[in-house]
Parts: structure tokens; sequence; C-alpha cells
């Protein structure tokens, strides 16, 4: 599958006309529907992200994007085996395995970021133009633990690892 997501000057994706439907006005019960699903899968999926939001616009082609999802459910404290891969066009990957579950949120597992240009994840991070320039790339990997329950996000990480190769950092003149 290939998918173009573009977000817009005005903050909108250009998607957003796609759901004007009107409101569900019955309040929610708080109860997750019932799903069960033994296998869900992207094979060498594509995704072209533009960014026209930012002082610099970005774009990004993600290709190949592999994704794999094994008994995915909704069921109370069930969770399910993830593995997603994904390489950027402008140089580096992600790699993500672990376990998720949706009712409560919860994940663990260990992912990595290899090679990733700083300058993209500057423009990501720091969507105001910074007064710096920031050059280089990154290896950054680590085990964590995610739980969002009682409205309350918890995220811890270990064995963490973050490498910044040929870094370059400048200041900008005004």
């Amino acid at each position: 599958p290939f998918v173009h997501v573009a977000r817009l000057k005005n903050d909108d994706f250009n998607f957003a006309n796609m759901s004007k439907g009107k409101p569900d006005k019955k309040k929610p019960d708080g109860k997750i529907f019932p799903v069960n699903i033994s296998k869900i899968a992207i094979v060498d999926g594509k995704l072209f992200w533009e960014d026209y939001h930012l002082d610099k616009s970005v774009q990004e082609k993600m290709t190949p994007i592999n994704l794999s999802i094994d008994n995915f459910t909704t069921n109370a404290d069930k969770q399910s085996k993830l593995g997603i891969t994904l390489a950027l066009m402008s140089g580096g990957k992600l790699d993500w395995k672990g376990k998720i579950g949706v009712n409560p949120i919860t994940s663990h597992g260990h992912i990595s970021l290899d090679n990733i240009k700083l300058p993209t994840l500057l423009a990501l991070a720091a969507p105001n133009k910074p007064a710096f320039d920031l050059h280089g790339t990154e290896r950054f990997s680590a085990d964590y633990t995610l739980d969002y329950s009682k409205d309350s996000l918890k995220l811890s990480l270990s064995k963490t690892k973050l490498a910044l190769i040929d870094l370059r950092f400048t200041k900008q003149q005004p």
C-alpha cells in the first residue's frame, strides 16, 4: 500500500475533509468492543510525508514499511505481538519489536533508530526554527515499558544506548 500524508500550513491534514460527519451524541459507556484478529500485516508499504506547517517544510519517503501484529485483541489485559520496520529515503531506519495491549494501553519491547539524520529529527522536535544548525546522524536503542492506565502515562527505558555520529552544531548568525 501507498499513503500520502500532508500537514498544511494551517495545521490541517490533506485528509481532514474525509470526516465531516455529525458527532455522535451518545455518551460512551467506557467499554471497548471485543475484537480478535489473528494476523495484521503490511508488507513493503510506502508512506510519503510532507509537513508545511514548520518554518522549513519537511518531506520524507518511508519505504519499505513492514508491520506485523499477531493475535491482536481488545480484550482486557491481553497483549499482541508487534513488529515494525521501516527505512527513510533520507537515510536511517526504525526497528520496533514488542508486545502491545489496548485495554489498558500497554507495551514493552525493544526499539532502535539507526542512522537518522539529525536535521530531520531537529525539524520534527523543534518545529519553530531554532537558533542553531545541527548535522550528523544518530544511533539509539532501548528496551522499554509503557503503561497508560488510570489517566497516567509511565514510560521506562533500560539498556539504553545513544550515539551521535559526526555531530556538528553551529549557531546561526542573526
